[in-house]
């Protein structure tokens, strides 16, 4: 996972910085030559490419990524006189200012054809097209709605869909069933599971500002998994860019009882910001598999070979860290369009939380207690997220994909409960040391292709998923504080651990997703104009 976070960024700082030094721009403004006045929504074009764009409302344009060379371009707008500008010189890693004006045309005009690709994703009129195209019950939320809550994750934002309950602050439950009853998909390949031991997947992965659009459906269709009984989410990131763009976001932010506070956290190397598990914490490489089966001497080594930290490291809180960098490039080759978006996003934060726990005879009139703990809670987080998207479209017929997603998240936890446990007569002082390690990478290549005048469409799709879920030595230990004397007892069970006395617990979850998908829709011909009907196959 970290080579190929690490060739992901390379590959793309050096696509970019390449792509850079051999392409400059043009930029200007379009005039009325009788007012003075800007022309908003001109459109200027490179003759002979496929390099164009509209005049902003400021009657201002940017063509980006041309290569060097000399163009002639064309600007017009409908009742101006067409205008050519002869030999446009551009250079490398430059800017060209060019500055427009056009005459008005008193010619008559006939029928007026207006053509445009409209932005397919992102928005919410995309999203209401696509979900009107459903055939059962869905519902979605764009990016351009995302935009405007303010969440954080992607559990945040499924949350706000109608009918989704988010349990735990990162599973999903649709209409009352538990999450192993709900398929979840990235780019239309199955996710894999974040969990040992049920179906599901970590929503609080993924960063809302990685999300294009969020789909939830809850009825079943012949293109969606059979193998779900609540509902399918479709989750898509961000692909094609609409703009060159190189965007960096930092930010930090204190929490009240961890910020410049006292801190405490579990022994899990001097690396952890970085996310990694770096191996402090991990069973010995030459660890009896079984226990059981080895003789007493064996086992009392296999003992020794634990790291031995029963306390948590005391450190002072910093401030909450939070980076964001977001790149977008288009390229034009021979009139194919080339473009990348790549965002890298990194995040700690300290949260120290006081829980108090209780529990009561409900049987008793005056509902004795059972036991009243308060735990002193710190948790140490840290988020790393990569996409790295390429798209080639060579043409309005045809056009491929390859789509990378990785995401992990961390989460270090000291627990310090004391308190008061009334039936058997203690006061525990005791301490729980945990290191969760959890990620995901989704990997996707695709085409749509039109062929037959538009009468058959094609689209298919191979991917590759990977997660881990790594839980190395999470280990407690129970210490009583005598009554009157106040000495400290610490309890060591000398059979197998027990849940309230100690125990040390080791878990490691590695799943392997493959997938591949086509579909077919053929239109057939018809002799009404109102309905065309078709036939829709993949596998």
């Amino acid at each position: 996972m970290k080579n190929i976070l690490f060739l992901l960024i390379v590959i793309f700082i050096v696509s970019f910085t390449a792509n850079s030094q051999t392409t400059g721009k043009i930029i200007g403004t379009v005039k009325n030559a009788k007012t003075n006045e800007v022309i908003s929504g001109a459109s200027v074009k490179i003759l002979g490419t496929g390099i164009g764009t509209v005049a902003d409302a400021d009657g201002n344009f940017v063509l980006n990524t041309v290569k060097s060379g000399s163009y002639n371009v064309e600007v017009s707008f409908l009742s101006f006189t067409i205008k050519v500008m002869n030999n446009v010189v551009v250079g490398a890693g430059k800017t060209t200012t060019i500055n427009i004006v056009l005459e008005p045309s008193a010619s008559n005009i006939g029928e007026v054809t207006v053509k445009s690709r409209k932005r397919t994703s992102g928005t919410e009129a995309a999203v209401l097209y696509e979900l009107r195209k459903t055939n059962g019950i869905a519902n979605g939320i764009s990016s351009q709605s995302i935009q405007k809550t303010g969440d954080l994750d992607a559990a945040q934002v499924v949350r706000r869909i109608p009918g989704i309950t988010i349990v735990d602050n990162r599973f999903i439950n649709i209409r009352g069933l538990a999450e192993r009853y709900n398929a979840v998909q990235l780019n239309n390949v199955v996710a894999p599971s974040l969990e040992t031991d049920i179906r599901s997947f970590s929503f609080d992965l993924i960063p809302s500002s990685q999300l294009d659009r969020v789909l939830v459906y809850k009825s079943p269709s012949a293109d969606l998994p059979g193998d779900f009984a609540g509902g399918v989410v479709k989750v898509f990131v961000k692909t094609v860019p609409t703009e060159n763009s190189l965007i960096v976001d930092y930010g930090i932010g204190a929490r009240e009882n961890a910020t410049f506070s006292t801190f405490k956290r579990p022994s899990s190397g001097e690396y952890y910001y970085t996310g990694f598990n770096h191996g402090d914490n991990d069973l010995p490489i030459n660890f009896p598999k079984n226990l059981r089966s080895v003789t007493t001497s064996l086992r009392n080594a296999a003992g020794h070979a634990l790291t031995n930290s029963w306390i948590p490291e005391t450190t002072s809180g910093f401030l909450d860290q939070r980076l964001n960098i977001f790149g977008s490039k288009r390229i034009n080759i021979n009139n194919k369009l080339l473009t990348n978006i790549t965002a890298v996003s990194y995040s700690n934060s300290k949260v120290a939380s006081d829980v108090q726990r209780g529990d009561f005879n409900t049987f008793s009139t005056t509902q004795s207690p059972i036991y009243k703990y308060n735990d002193a809670q710190f948790n140490y987080n840290v988020r790393l997220g990569l996409i790295h998207n390429w798209t080639l479209k060579l043409n309005d017929r045809h056009s491929f994909e390859f789509k990378n997603l990785f995401n992990q998240l961390s989460t270090s936890q000291v627990t310090n409960r004391t308190g008061r446990n009334f039936e058997s007569a203690y006061s525990p002082d005791s301490y729980s040391f945990n290191n969760l390690y959890r990620g995901v990478y989704s990997g996707q290549f695709n085409g749509d292709h039109v062929l037959n005048y538009g009468n058959t469409k094609i689209d298919w799709v191979l991917g590759y998923g990977a997660s881990y879920r790594d839980q190395p030595d999470y280990k407690r230990y129970r210490s009583d504080i005598e009554d009157g004397t106040g000495a400290r007892v610490l309890y060591v069970p000398t059979g197998a651990a027990a849940a309230e006395f100690l125990g040390r617990f080791f878990s490691r979850l590695d799943e392997n997703v493959v997938t591949g998908a086509f579909n077919i829709n053929q239109k057939i011909k018809s002799n009404s104009t109102k309905f065309t009907p078709s036939i829709k196959v993949g596998g």
